[in-house]
């Protein structure tokens, strides 16, 4: 799993009869994390970074997210356009705690072991 910051599209300002918007979803292990929504209005004011210097062909954007646990993700946009970038770093899993079955496993198997040690030092005193 990873930690999603951003994704830079390119040439993704097509918008017309193939759809409206540009469509983030994230996945994590066992459902969905989130959906983001991105129509040509949010090209416009700023809320993708624009990184190109012209709108139209060829122009790029950022479009920045803070989604942790991402396993998959689907991107869907209208018209012609590529993935540019993908910034992302894996999670950090949390240590891992023993189940308390092992831990329960692991006292007889030393319970066991003590007590033929015992037996084996009181067979040698006869």
């Amino acid at each position: 799993m990873v930690d999603l910051t951003s994704i830079d599209l390119l040439d993704v300002d097509d918008f017309g009869s193939r759809g409206t918007q540009i469509v983030f979803t994230a996945y994590g292990e066992d459902d969905k994390l989130g959906t983001w929504k991105f129509d040509q209005e949010a090209l416009d004011d700023g809320t993708a970074q624009q990184l190109s210097d012209d709108a139209g062909d060829n122009s790029l954007y950022r479009f920045n997210f803070e989604q942790s646990g991402v396993q998959r993700l689907e991107v869907l946009y209208p018209g012609s356009g590529a993935i540019a970038a993908l910034r992302w770093q894996e999670s950090q899993t949390p240590a891992s705690i023993p189940e308390p079955a092992s831990v329960v496993g692991l006292l007889a198997i030393a319970g066991l072991g003590l007590r033929l040690k015992m037996r084996a030092g009181n067979t040698m005193n006869l």
